[in-house]
């Protein structure tokens, strides 16, 4: 897996193959990208999406970082004021058909 380098502008922009077609997405050379790494931020938390949770796409987690698969836990960590991030390690298949 690979992500965007800093302050990189895309090659090309398309129209979306997925939905109504648009919407523009952002086309990016391999060399304007460079490997995934899953890292802490500096403060020692997980990043979170904008839905709060933590995004695992492939590679192991940071250092110091467990992944705890128990459906009661974020209640629990709530109640008890324990900072967590919920993970999110499935991927959302799309079928698109190009006529």
């Amino acid at each position: 897996m690979r992500q965007v380098k800093e302050k990189e502008e895309p090659v090309k922009k398309v129209l979306s193959l997925v939905g109504n077609g648009e919407q523009l997405v952002d086309l990016f050379g391999r060399w304007q990208t460079e490997p995934f790494e899953n890292k802490l931020r500096d403060d020692g938390s997980l990043p979170k999406n904008e839905y709060g949770n933590y995004e695992l796409f492939v590679g192991e987690l940071p250092e110091g970082v467990v992944y705890i698969n128990l459906p009661s836990l974020p209640r629990l960590c709530k109640k008890l004021g324990i900072d967590y991030v919920e993970a999110v390690t499935g991927n959302l298949r799309i079928k698109v058909e190009v006529f």
